[in-house]
């Protein structure tokens, strides 16, 4: 069977949180065709910068860019606007490699501690990714429960190596929403 790629890369976005990157598109000056470079310029990225100082730890968001090498570079459309990425690096700027979009359920299932916001309505993973959501205190619970059948599988696993977690209900049900992005049916391709 081939790979279930969206698992896939969600299993890859859990093992890179928190290297994420926010894109936002910004309005371009003219409508027509444009090269990758052209696109690029469209798109706003950054980043969480994360440091300690005297106070304690510290976070503020950073701009940075896409590599021209990057298989991410040029591209102005995204499902999700977050991307995760393994390499970061200064040159004569910031620039992101390895970078590869992530789906909001891998966020939510793999990423840090999910919080409610009741005043922006909106949940949040690390004081970095954030999700509208009109319900979201309505679905955090089950968020949280599927995390944690996920933390109950994988220490299960840890204990017994013999363990067959692929075929876990917790774990079923948690590919089903990485596959289907939590409506419950594969859209059409």
């Amino acid at each position: 069977d081939p790979p279930d790629w969206a698992v896939v890369m969600a299993a890859i976005a859990g093992g890179l949180f928190p290297n994420v990157v926010q894109v936002e598109r910004s309005t371009p000056k003219y409508q027509g065709p444009a090269n990758p470079g052209e696109r690029n310029k469209w798109m706003r990225y950054s980043i969480l910068q994360r440091h300690l100082n005297d106070s304690g730890a510290v976070s503020y968001p950073k701009a940075c860019n896409m590599h021209p090498n990057s298989l991410c570079f040029g591209l102005d459309q995204f499902q999700c606007p977050l991307l995760a990425f393994y390499t970061i690096q200064q040159t004569t700027k910031l620039y992101v490699y390895d970078a590869s979009e992530v789906s909001a359920w891998a966020v939510l299932l793999f990423g840090n501690k999910v919080v409610w916001n009741d005043r922006s309505s909106r949940l949040e993973v690390g004081d970095w990714a954030f999700f509208p959501c009109a319900n979201g205190d309505r679905a955090l619970p089950l968020i949280n429960a599927a995390r944690g059948a996920v933390q109950a599988v994988l220490a299960e696993k840890i204990k017994d190596p013999k363990y067959e977690a692929v075929s876990a209900p917790a774990v079923l049900a948690c590919v089903d929403l990485l596959r289907t992005g939590g409506f419950g049916y594969t859209p059409w391709n």
